[in-house]
């Protein structure tokens, strides 16, 4: 089933070294109910139904790879700079996409890999709400209880932007400088904030994910 979302494409970082999560662990190969955290977040925009997901690379690439094997529509990035920050990754991904026919998508929605709660839904949300705008440099965010959070979908006017990044603040300045472009949509889970950095987040998010539940706003302290 074609959705509005073949349309777009998606970056997800997955190049970091999961420094907070303790010695000899990568954040993103925990599994949560049986799947590698980034194969969560990779998938969610392959049920989304994303033309195209670039996977950016740096640490531990290799088993990043395997755990992400077998996908159609998934291609890998190699971020040698990975250890200078989020922002030599996403101008890598963003150059990829642009290398590679990207131009001619209406936007491209950027994530962070160690998001196991982001859903498909939240993915088709966002490009619907974009494909109703006729800017390319509208910035759509997706929020709940006043939080901003991931992913993040750019109009194609700002691939060039993000293909000059660099350092560690990845994306936030383009945000900040067009904060007159930028719509957000409302949704009700809060699992678009929680990423994954320390053990106890990871134990939380696998019992979010045993029990079903969509989370709740103000219990991410």
């Amino acid at each position: 089933m074609t959705t509005v979302a073949a349309a777009y494409g998606a970056i997800v970082l997955a190049a970091g070294a999961s420094r907070r999560m303790g010695e000899g662990r990568n954040k993103l190969l925990e599994a949560i109910e049986g799947r590698a955290i980034v194969a969560r977040v990779v998938d969610a925009f392959l049920e989304a139904g994303t033309r195209r997901v670039v996977v950016v690379v740096g640490y531990e690439e290799a088993r990043v790879r395997d755990a992400l094997a077998g996908r159609d529509r998934v291609e890998f990035v190699p971020n040698p700079d990975w250890r200078d920050g989020m922002g030599h990754s996403l101008a890598a991904g963003a150059r990829a996409w642009l290398a590679d026919g990207g131009t001619d998508a209406p936007g491209v929605l950027v994530a962070v890999g160690d998001l196991p709660g982001l859903a498909s839904d939240v993915i088709e949300a966002l490009c619907a709400a974009h494909a109703t705008s006729s800017s390319p440099r509208a910035i759509f965010v997706p929020t709940h209880a006043g939080r901003d959070g991931h992913p993040v979908l750019f109009g194609r006017a700002h691939l060039p932007a993000l293909a000059a990044l660099g350092g560690d603040r990845g994306a936030r300045s383009i945000v900040e400088a067009n904060a007159a472009r930028v719509h957000r949509v409302p949704v009700d889970t809060d699992r678009i904030l929680r990423d994954v950095d320390t053990p106890d987040e990871l134990t939380r998010a696998r019992v979010d994910a045993r029990s079903g539940s969509p989370g709740a706003a103000g219990d991410d302290d």
